[in-house]
């Protein structure tokens, strides 16, 4: 816990930005309270996987915004969905 809030910086003095990886609300929280800096990977296809139904259009951009809202102005990598059969 002592660490969770403090800038990641080597011994030489550089700034190392430390970012989220994501596809949960429990994930983005948790990343916005440990000071993540960015989304390092958003992962699309956990709200397919999560449901025994594939979410329409219009509720993956309500995911998506509800969870990437928070890092608005910071970087975010979005993988496009990935449900091949080899997950």
């Amino acid at each position: 816990k002592q660490y969770e809030t403090k800038e990641a910086i080597t011994p030489d003095g550089v700034s190392v930005q430390l970012y989220v990886n994501t596809g949960l609300m429990i994930d983005v929280v948790r990343g916005v309270q440990r000071g993540a800096q960015g989304v390092g990977l958003y992962r699309s296809e956990i709200p397919f996987m999560l449901r025994e139904r594939f979410p329409g259009e219009e509720e993956q951009r309500a995911i998506y915004r509800q969870q990437l809202s928070h890092f608005a102005n910071k970087p975010v990598v979005m993988r496009t969905l990935d449900i091949g059969a080899d997950k």
